[in-house]
């Protein structure tokens, strides 16, 4: 995992800016790698028991999660570790891999379109039993909405829209309905407006002020490359690390998502598989004297049979997941 990071920069109107700090955040020392890790690790198989439970058509996807990156193999000759890891959407250890990994897959791409635009699109919020078919139709009218201007674009000699769009979705606990959405880095701000104005023509029930547009900058582009769903959230009554998960409300979300392509690329720019490799090996800066760490939830931690602890974190002391 360990990257060079360049002095790549994004062209807006506000200038040149840093392409999300790059991987400079993501892919730094070792023991940050495997910290954060560790905390994604213990929160998701804090509530992934809940989703087993609900004996859903995921359940053995929800398994193979349970046991994601379990065990990691210490290779002391090159001193690098190697895990098996799930490759699933809701695995928030997989997330930030796979995170790190389209950032540097589409970041030469995306810093050669000009003038970029961050687009959010919306739809009226819908119950559980119609988000999968929303999805589709969303699916559906925004590649309606690209080949219409494509061949506008065509006939007048121009270049059709260009940019990187994600598919999103967010649930109101309150209303017990969910909030599908795109948001979009689009190059050109007429063809942002042209986008939401198509937008609103195929969704008229849809509420203008609900659609955005806002010149791209360093938070809008971190924001794009956060993976397709909240899956923990915090209301009014948490407790400053207490996450609430909406294990139900999940469930739903990761079916009607299941098998669908959330980051697409349109205007010329090639859509990157979003898959992780199964077996990942990552070089280590610190030495041990194990050769297998397995993951003990009740320490936060992966803890070799010497009884070393990989990143010596805490939190399991101060992190609560509810599942709801």
């Amino acid at each position: 995992m360990r990257a060079k990071i360049n002095n790549n920069s994004i062209q807006t109107q506000e200038g040149k800016i840093p392409f999300l700090d790059t991987l400079a955040q993501l892919v730094t020392r070792t023991e940050k790698i495997y910290s954060k890790r560790a905390k994604s690790k213990y929160i998701t198989n804090g509530y992934l028991l809940s989703l087993i439970d609900l004996k859903s058509p995921l359940e053995h996807s929800y398994w193979n999660t349970f046991h994601c990156s379990n065990i990691l193999l210490h290779d002391k000759d090159e001193n690098k570790l190697t895990g098996k890891y799930c490759n699933n959407r809701w695995c928030l250890v997989c997330n930030r891999i796979r995170s790190a990994k389209l950032i540097k897959s589409y970041e030469n791409e995306i810093e050669l379109l000009s003038d970029l635009q961050f687009v959010t699109l919306t739809i009226p919020n819908v119950s559980n039993e119609n988000l999968k078919s929303a999805i589709e139709l969303m699916q559906k009218n925004f590649s309606r909405t690209i080949i219409k201007f494509k061949v506008r674009a065509k006939r007048k000699n121009q270049k059709g829209f260009q940019g990187l769009r994600k598919l999103e979705c967010t649930y109101n606990f309150k209303k017990d309905n969910y909030h599908p959405h795109y948001h979009i880095v689009i190059s050109g701000k007429q063809n942002a407006v042209d986008l939401v104005n198509d937008w609103l023509k195929r969704y008229p029930e849809s509420n203008r002020g609900g659609q955005d547009i806002r010149v791209a900058n360093k938070g809008s582009l971190r924001e794009l490359f956060k993976y397709f769903t909240k899956v923990v959230s915090k209301t009014e009554k948490s407790y400053k690390n207490e996450y609430n998960v909406h294990i139900r409300a999940l469930d739903n979300i990761n079916q009607s998502f299941y098998g669908k392509r959330v980051f697409q690329g349109f205007g010329g720019i090639k859509s990157r598989s979003e898959d992780i490799e199964e077996i990942k090996s990552e070089e280590l800066q610190e030495l041990f004297e194990g050769g297998i760490f397995e993951w003990v939830q009740d320490v936060s931690d992966w803890v070799s049979e010497y009884g070393e602890q990989l990143t010596n974190n805490s939190y399991h002391k101060h992190i609560k997941i509810k599942s709801l």
